[in-house]
């Protein structure tokens, strides 16, 4: 049977004030990891700009037939190479710091719902599904820490991306930017739409998740006395009712999921062939630099991944807040309350024996304790 501990669930926003607050005790490495995040995301930010100086330089000494500097391009250079591997560094460290935290979650997590079980009525394992609450220690809690994983960070260096390349088009060429923020509306439409259809089917995937594993459980454990009774046929029909309708919902929360990258990445070929053509057109008319339009475009490309990622994190929170529901439902479930008026006396732990006698008239042993 399908299981839902209540028909009422909490608004998205509460669900993720609740989760925020397990990260109050990791504060300390959620500072630290943001803070090498604004780090990474300076340097990469930076690197662009740094290349295109690099052509800017060779472009001068070619039109103006002057000797090149090769000091310049050298140290230019190793910048360059020096930014780069100082933001693969800062990203090890990152993803370091966010594994520590994502297992850590995960660890209390299940910590705090193996005690709710202890404190949950015996009737209420008669009302729900075993497998159902196997599904939400094991299945919805990974997918909790999985994605925190994949969220903090990524969601704060796609905003700091997106402000700082913003920042650096508009100093390069705001004509050019202007081309490029054409095609921002479509990205923020497309978002919406694809996010607003996946939210009802990444809920009712958890939902039918938990029924299934609920129902596999259950038939597992009894499978001598499905046997006994004959009644393999009812059974596999009714696995394939379940199955039928988990793979539907998935299926769908799949591919919603899946299509928002391609969509988005058609709407960033439009964008960056608009900018390939009018800034071909500024540097004919000596209006820009090869150097600066060949940053822009690189600017242009990295954008995209700021706003496909946070896209790909407005799934990812989808997922997630439907996960957390099915787990703060269960923490929220009724509790037993402890009768402290009836107590059962405590056993007898041990017996002292102060006198042993024997009457051997009547071969019974006498005891005085």
């Amino acid at each position: 049977m399908t299981v839902n501990f209540y028909e009422i669930y909490p608004t998205s926003w509460q669900t993720v004030k609740r989760l925020l607050s397990y990260l109050k005790d990791y504060k300390k490495i959620v500072l630290l990891s943001l803070s090498m995040t604004v780090i990474s995301t300076i340097m990469e930010v930076t690197a662009p700009v740094v290349m295109g100086a690099i052509l800017n330089h060779l472009q001068t000494a070619i039109a103006e037939q002057v000797p090149m500097d090769f000091n310049y391009i050298i140290s230019t250079s190793l910048l360059l190479a020096g930014l780069y591997i100082l933001l693969a560094l800062s990203k090890i460290v990152v993803e370091r710091m966010l594994v520590q935290l994502s297992q850590s979650l995960i660890k209390n997590m299940r910590t705090e719902v193996s005690s709710k079980i202890k404190k949950v009525p015996l009737s209420f394992f008669d009302q729900h599904s075993t497998g159902d609450l196997l599904s939400r220690i094991t299945n919805d809690v990974e997918a909790i820490g999985r994605n925190v994983q994949l969220s903090v960070s990524q969601i704060v260096n796609s905003l700091l991306m997106f402000l700082g390349i913003t920042v650096m088009m508009l100093y390069i060429s705001p004509l050019l930017f202007l081309v490029f923020f054409i095609t921002v509306p479509l990205n923020i439409l497309a978002t919406k739409i694809i996010m607003g259809r996946s939210k009802k089917y990444f809920r009712a995937k958890s939902e039918r998740l938990g029924g299934m594993v609920g129902y596999v459980e259950e038939n597992y454990t009894g499978t001598d006395l499905i046997k006994a009774y004959n009644y393999q046929d009812q059974s596999n029909q009714e696995f394939k009712g379940f199955n039928d309708r988990l793979f539907e919902v998935s299926y769908r929360a799949s591919f919603m999921a899946g299509v928002l990258n391609p969509v988005m990445t058609f709407i960033g070929n439009i964008a960056y062939v608009l900018i390939a053509i009018v800034g071909g057109l500024l540097i004919v008319n000596g209006t820009i630099m090869a150097g600066d339009v060949l940053a822009f475009m690189q600017y242009s490309q990295n954008i995209r991944r700021p706003i496909d990622v946070i896209a790909e994190m407005a799934n990812t929170l989808q997922e997630t807040i439907a996960s957390s529901n099915r787990v703060f439902q269960f923490l929220d479930a009724p509790e037993e309350t402890e009768d402290t008026t009836h107590r059962i006396a405590p056993p007898i732990e041990k017996l002292k024996l102060t006198t042993l006698g024997l009457n051997t008239k009547k071969a019974n042993l006498l005891f005085k304790i």
